[in-house]
């Protein structure tokens, strides 16, 4: 199935606050419950993958009860991925081999606490992505959540992840003063800040705020 054009979600999930996306969030819509409301806190919080097909159709929904630092990584280890030129050496770190898992040219994995997983492979200028069950594989009854190979357009891919990362670390920065990240957070938000003209090589729009 070829997904175009593509529209991608990270959404904070709390139980009584709702599940709002990181964009409306970074716009000061929406609530955050008063337990994550700080940097470490934040990151920790429960989140929501989703994909759209024209912004209507929704073809993925991550329910894996996993991390929002999780999905930063996610989204920031597959556009230093989708990068054909060498890149500074904490970026390189984030690029995967030739293969995992028996995967080739992945650019983008994810392992959910439910050990479902989430692979975006290279296949020429388009992205193969994989959403599959606890058991590597994707079963094609009726209500299945589950997929195996639906194409992605690179660009579309980069922009919409682009977007996501920009509200992601607002929120993140919006905040500090509430109490700090802890390391390895810091380092995805710093890796951002610092490196993100290198992974945005043509004109993204601005970020929010």
């Amino acid at each position: 199935m070829r997904i175009r054009p593509l529209t991608i979600k990270l959404y904070y999930d709390h139980p009584t606050a709702g599940a709002w996306s990181v964009e409306d969030l970074s716009r000061f819509k929406g609530v955050i419950a008063v337990e994550d409301m700080n940097q470490a806190a934040f990151c920790q919080a429960y989140g929501v993958l989703a994909m759209f097909h024209n912004r209507v159709f929704k073809f993925l929904y991550t329910d894996g009860a996993i991390d929002q630092f999780s999905y930063a990584h996610f989204l920031l280890s597959s556009l230093v991925g989708l990068t054909d030129v060498t890149l500074p050496e904490e970026l390189e770190r984030l690029r995967y081999g030739p293969q995992l898992n028996g995967r080739d040219e992945v650019v983008g994995f994810l392992g959910q606490n439910d050990r479902t997983q989430l692979f975006l492979q290279r296949r020429g200028d388009e992205l193969l992505l994989s959403y599959l069950d606890e058991h590597g594989q994707a079963p094609d009854d009726r209500e299945s959540p589950f997929f195996e190979g639906f194409v992605l357009q690179r660009d579309e891919f980069r922009d919409e992840a682009t977007l996501n990362l920009d509200a992601w670390v607002k929120v993140v920065n919006d905040l500090a003063q509430w109490g700090p990240l802890d390391s390895e957070a810091q380092r995805i938000v710093t890796l951002w800040r610092q490196h993100r003209a290198l992974l945005t090589p043509h004109p993204t729009p601005t970020p929010p705020g």
